[in-house]
């Protein structure tokens, strides 16, 4: 080989001119356990799960061509597996909400999905706690209605229900509240409602880039 040069540069080295990424630091804690960390010394009173919750493994071919399936809800192929994983994750953390609550043979729990369409969560929900009392509240008359027709394939023991309405103007009493991907400044206003109630909630927010005003203030923040 031809002796190289303290300046001679391989020009035809695809690495020719990279740098060196700096090694990561080690056991980096993720954003979701210091956003955690920061919550709880701010909000001491508050039970905050100290792990992120687990998805539920949920047995979906039993539960196939069952109104609990997201395709009852009309899904299909790819959305409908995509809408199985968010559903698991989401009941999941319900899970862990409900182990905070005191065990109670006589009432059980209250909990309302928001902003449910036809049931999507409330729907699978109760094959793992079938004596609660749900709730699907939605303000679209054509997704309340297919929630009617899902409703209508279940046992008459479950004891879950479609209304059609707003977050703003329920004004019943319940211990949880859910949302998946309430969209806008929706999640805002699911949050105001389980505050109002004092009620448990799982949130998961959508399209909260698209928030452009809201009447209480909160986009702003």
């Amino acid at each position: 080989l031809p002796r190289m040069s303290s300046g001679w540069k391989d020009t035809q080295n695809f690495q020719f001119g990279r740098r060196r990424k700096p090694p990561p630091p080690p056991n980096p804690v993720p954003l979701w356990e210091r956003t955690l960390s920061v919550v709880k010394e701010a909000l001491p009173q508050i039970a905050i799960p100290s792990k992120a919750p687990f998805p539920t493994t949920m047995n979906w071919s039993s539960l196939e061509n069952t109104p609990h399936d997201p395709t009852a809800g009309g899904l299909s192929g790819r959305r409908a597996d995509n809408k199985r994983n968010q559903i698991a994750n989401m009941i999941g953390a319900v899970h862990s909400v409900l182990n905070h609550f005191p065990p109670n043979n006589d009432t059980q729990p209250h909990i309302v999905e928001f902003c449910a369409s036809s049931g999507y969560v409330a729907l699978p929900l109760t094959t793992q706690y079938p004596s609660s009392k749900v709730t699907i509240l939605d303000a679209k008359c054509n997704s309340v209605e297919i929630g009617y027709g899902r409703l209508s394939g279940l046992p008459r023991k479950c004891n879950i229900r479609a209304v059609l309405g707003t977050t703003e103007t329920f004004s019943e009493s319940f211990d949880v509240g859910i949302a998946l991907h309430a969209c806008g400044e929706a999640t805002d206003a699911v949050m105001d409602a389980c505050i109002r109630s004092r009620a448990a909630f799982v949130l998961c927010p959508c399209c909260v880039g698209r928030i452009s005003r809201y009447s209480l203030g909160y986009a702003e923040g």
